[in-house]
């Protein structure tokens, strides 16, 4: 990988830290975006819908800066398969990390979430062809009883919700590895484009038996759930085609 460094308007930058700092930015989004989710489901707007606004607007979001910065052929998308089976698992994710806010808090299904890493170590062979060392499974452990000391997750009983959380755990990230092997084939705009317009679709499928409409209030709301959506997914992007990617990847959170 050469020196690990590049150009960044003339200063030379760490690769590495670059993409841990693109990681940490989106990790920052990310509580946001929960919240205001959790909050358009107190107002008993459907989790199809909710899931809908998030990737139907991140598109017509995305589309306005995409066309000016790389031109109206940028709108068609490229490497299809990979971006619609990114879009797919982004979309499952996303529907089951909603839903289970309806049945359990932020912290509880955050603490479940976070088996994405222990998927990601187990999946990694098998999507990077990356060999996976005893260091890295006990480092990746010991992260995730930190996490569960630190938020103290309630499990007093199995609700629905812990399978949704499970289940959003599991789709993230495969959605995460298909995002490495998508990044570099694009750029990281034109991708955050089609991974929301393919998601978007599937969206509008399962949305018109659930669809009502929106108070002026809850449509403010879901344009704020997109545009946090659609730059923290920018940002997951952007650090993608940084290497190392094994030790960046503990730092991911994508919805």
């Amino acid at each position: 990988m050469g020196s690990g460094k590049y150009s960044v308007e003339g200063v030379k930058v760490n690769r590495p830290l670059l993409g841990i700092g693109f990681n940490v930015a989106a990790m920052l989004l990310f509580p946001f975006l929960d919240a205001v989710a959790k909050y358009l489901g107190e107002t008993s707007l459907p989790v199809f819908e909710i899931v809908w606004a998030r990737l139907t607007l991140g598109a017509l979001l995305t589309a306005p800066l995409l066309m000016r910065n790389e031109g109206l052929k940028s709108l068609i998308p490229v490497e299809n398969k990979l971006n619609f089976w990114r879009a797919l698992f982004i979309f499952l994710s996303t529907l089951c990390f909603f839903g289970a806010m309806r049945f359990q808090g932020i912290a509880e299904t955050l603490a479940i979430y976070f088996v994405q890493p222990l998927l990601i170590t187990l999946l990694a062979p098998y999507f990077l062809n990356e060999t996976v060392g005893l260091k890295r499974w006990a480092a990746v452990i010991v992260g995730f009883i930190g996490v569960l000391i630190i938020i103290r997750p309630g499990f007093q009983s199995l609700n629905p919700g812990v399978f949704l959380s499970l289940g959003a755990g599991l789709f993230s990230a495969i959605s995460l590895l298909l995002t490495r092997r998508i990044a570099g084939r694009g750029s990281a705009l034109a991708n955050t484009f089609y991974s929301s317009v393919y998601g978007a679709l599937f969206a509008t499928i399962c949305v018109v038996f659930v669809w009502q409409m929106p108070t002026p209030h809850q449509m403010m709301m879901c344009v704020l759930l997109a545009t946090i959506g659609t730059i923290g997914n920018y940002l997951t992007l952007k650090r993608s085609p940084m290497p190392r990617h094994h030790c960046l990847r503990r730092l991911v959170i994508q919805r």
